[in-house]
């Protein structure tokens, strides 16, 4: 890659699908910063097996406060200190096209 990028990831009980999305965006990605919102499944294991990712859980409040403006900038926050040429936002459970590599470069 020529470009330094670094995946932000919102998420809440998402291992079932951070299990693919993780190595797919190892293959591009510096860092990738996943923030747990209270997730109650091994989200923390599958991140934990991976050296690319950053993972930080939220304190615990009243969830029907959605704060999910609040939780993308704290992920903002962290991802500036990789100083990355990219910030790449998306949900858990989005796969991006291999096409995104050539796209990004």
């Amino acid at each position: 890659m020529k470009n330094k990028v670094v995946a932000c990831i919102p998420s809440k009980d998402s291992a079932w699908i951070l299990k693919r999305t993780i190595p797919h965006l190892s293959k591009f990605c510096h860092k990738i910063i996943i923030s747990d919102d209270g997730s109650t499944d091994e989200t923390y294991e599958v991140c934990s097996q991976h050296s690319s990712v950053e993972y930080f859980k939220r304190p615990d409040r009243d969830h029907a406060d959605r704060q999910g403006g609040l939780q993308r900038q704290e992920i903002l926050e962290r991802a500036y200190k990789h100083d990355p040429d990219y910030f790449f936002f998306l949900d858990a459970d989005e796969m991006p096209s291999p096409d995104i590599i050539d796209w990004i470069d």
